[in-house]
């Protein structure tokens, strides 16, 4: 990252404001692609902070209605393992 930098500047923290706030949009932006293409927000709400909220918020409750809020623990041979329990305890 340090490449893109203007001469001068060889830290994150001595950029000017500017500069250091579209660099971390676009490193946002770039984030976007390694989301499965369904939870992807829509290009027009990037700059939108309340609809990205919303957008991010509906995401966390379709993987909460389709795979469950998680509070259940591991199921499998993990769960059950004496040695396991010998070594946490």
């Amino acid at each position: 990252m340090s490449s893109l930098f203007p001469t001068g500047i060889e830290h994150l923290a001595d950029l000017p404001h500017t500069f250091h706030d579209a660099l971390m949009f676009a490193l946002q932006v770039l984030a976007y692609d390694e989301l499965p293409k369904e939870e992807r927000p829509p290009r027009n709400i990037w700059l939108d902070g309340k609809e990205l909220n919303k957008h991010f918020k509906a995401v966390e409750q379709a993987r909460k209605e389709k795979y469950g809020d998680g509070d259940g623990g591991i199921d499998g041979p993990v769960s059950h393992n004496d040695a396991l329990g010998m070594l946490v305890n």
